[in-house]
């Protein structure tokens, strides 16, 4: 396993990526989680020149990119089961952040996004009838590219709320880009068996970690975690555990980095 960290961590703009960089190579990381917006306006409007400069930055400090997060915070607009013609922008939006990933060799976009995730007073039925007509359209671009479903606990998300509800949706069809997004937060807010996780490992491709409220691993959960780093074993899961980590007390930026850095490796070191 490979510890990544999410740069929402670190002060937010453009000017202050290369030193996010910079100690997280220093510091041990092999990776980095980016939300774009924290550096771009809409990042669906980079240019090349602006992905391009940003992969040298990352190639430069020998990182990779283990995901990118945080799809639609720019676009709050977007919904699958609201108008039709905002699920065919969502869809044109999701297609053009995996033409980024794929330019940025990023094998792993997360699609969490609660707000476009809003079920409009539809059913389940037909929520997941539309959501697996939009996986297929997103299926067949992915072609390099993992698109991960988040759960998202009922508090923040109408729609699939738990890891066993999206394996649910998921074997009604074949897919070969789409999987579930382990995310041990959610599997904490949920109180859920990890049982599920180790028994279904093969939808699972990418690990999002974190306490409840994006706090650092604790002692509190250590259960889950060690559990979770247990199963990731088992299963011979050599990609990323990403930390999804909120400097909520905006302690100073290196060393909270270094405090997410030592309580990820305790457990997924």
């Amino acid at each position: 396993m490979k510890l990544s960290i999410s740069n929402i961590l670190w002060t937010k703009g453009e000017d202050q990526f290369p030193n996010f960089l910079k100690h997280c190579a220093t510091i041990g990381f092999s990776g980095v989680e980016l939300a774009l917006s924290c550096f771009w306006e809409e990042p669906t409007h980079a240019t090349k020149k602006q992905i391009q400069n940003l992969k040298e930055q990352i190639d430069f400090f020998q990182l990779e990119i283990s995901a990118l997060h945080s799809l639609t915070f720019t676009r709050e607009d977007l919904e699958l089961f609201g108008p039709a013609i905002k699920r065919y922008e969502l869809l044109e939006y999701s297609k053009r952040y995996i033409e980024i990933a794929e330019e940025l060799n990023c094998q792993n976009i997360v699609f969490g996004s609660p707000k476009s995730r809003k079920m409009n007073g539809k059913s389940k039925a037909e929520c997941d009838d539309i959501f697996l007509d939009f996986l297929r359209d997103i299926d067949i671009v992915s072609a390099n590219t993992y698109v991960n479903i988040e759960p998202l606990n009922v508090s923040t998300c109408d729609y699939l709320n738990t890891f066993d509800d999206i394996l649910i949706l998921l074997k009604k069809e074949t897919f070969k880009n789409i999987k579930i997004q382990l995310d041990v937060r959610t599997f904490i807010e949920n109180v859920e068996a990890l049982e599920i996780l180790d028994l279904n490992f093969q939808y699972v491709h990418h690990c999002q970690v974190s306490d409840p409220g994006l706090n650092l691993p604790s002692s509190e959960f250590s259960e889950y975690h060690a559990k979770t780093s247990e199963i990731l074993k088992k299963n011979g899961y050599s990609g990323f555990v990403a930390g999804e980590i909120l400097n909520r007390d905006r302690l100073d930026d290196k060393l909270f980095l270094k405090s997410a850095y030592d309580s990820l490796i305790q457990y997924y070191g």
